[in-house]
């Protein structure tokens, strides 16, 4: 089997489209963008654009990838179920997965596995994809009861794109990049936000620190618009950081100067 379809061709979807085209993979991509389908068609990074899910259904078996981000994920497959009972093997590359498993816990869908992998840019889009994207980085892989047939056809999907695969108890996946991922992007944004009601000038003085706040906050603001709203740990982890924002206010107004270094020094590896 070496039929690949990728829904969405942006950053993610792009890259594995010219990561696996390098790879003697036939790859079909759908997108709403014309020109990131007619851009992968011209420089041989897609077999072949398709025009809508349905189409797919003339392939006879295929590796079909969601690289959307997770309500357009959800919405795509509400309305193609037949996806869940086909011989493809499906998975999806969002970093939220608490939506998408409630709707699959509703099917027997042995062919369905969770993907993400831990790679991306504060860039957007087909045309900063790129094929070596996935190269030494690590996907996590969950399974809902996956058969083992289609969790090897995913695990060596990203390894044919040299990425380090880890398996992640789906339950877990959300409340871990609550933490790691979207919990420092939402404070990037709301950073910010502080600074442009303050007018200030980020291009001239912007240190070392602020700058890589200013990267996170350039992401794409559909994917983490839709992220922070499906999240359903980010509200609890969001009310933590607030304590400890002021925890750390109160130490730094008070006069002990002691505390406050023993809180600031216990973070230093």
């Amino acid at each position: 089997m070496n039929n690949i379809v990728i829904c969405g061709i942006g950053l993610i979807g792009g890259s594995i489209a010219k990561g696996l085209s390098k790879n003697n993979f036939n790859v079909y991509v759908i997108d709403s963008n014309l020109d990131s389908k007619n851009n992968a068609i011209r420089n041989k990074h897609a077999h072949e654009a398709m025009h809508s899910v349905e189409e797919v259904k003339k392939l006879e078996d295929a590796i079909f990838i969601f690289a959307t981000p997770p309500k357009t994920t959800l919405e795509i497959l509400k309305k193609n179920e037949w996806l869940l009972s086909s011989k493809f093997s499906v998975t999806d590359v969002t970093s939220v997965k608490t939506e998408l498993i409630k709707y699959l816990k509703g099917f027997d869908a042995e062919n369905f596995i969770l993907s993400h992998p831990i790679s991306g840019s504060h860039l957007s889009g087909f045309e900063n994809s790129s094929e070596n994207l996935f190269a030494g980085k690590t996907t996590i892989i969950s399974s809902l009861g996956s058969s083992k047939f289609h969790l090897d056809r995913i695990q060596n999907l990203w390894k044919s794109l040299k990425s380090n695969v880890i398996e992640l108890d789906y339950e877990n996946h959300d409340k871990l990049f609550s933490l790691t991922s979207h919990l420092p992007h939402f404070v990037a944004y709301s950073l910010m936000k502080v600074l442009h009601d303050n007018n200030i000038d980020i291009s001239t003085y912007a240190g070392g620190g602020l700058k890589e706040f200013i990267r996170l906050s350039q992401s794409s603001p559909e994917m983490w618009g839709d992220i922070f709203q499906s999240n359903a740990h980010l509200n609890k982890h969001i009310d933590e950081l607030v304590e400890k924002l002021i925890e750390l206010k109160e130490l730094s107004s008070s006069k002990d100067g002691f505390a406050l270094k023993e809180y600031l020094n216990q973070f230093k590896q």
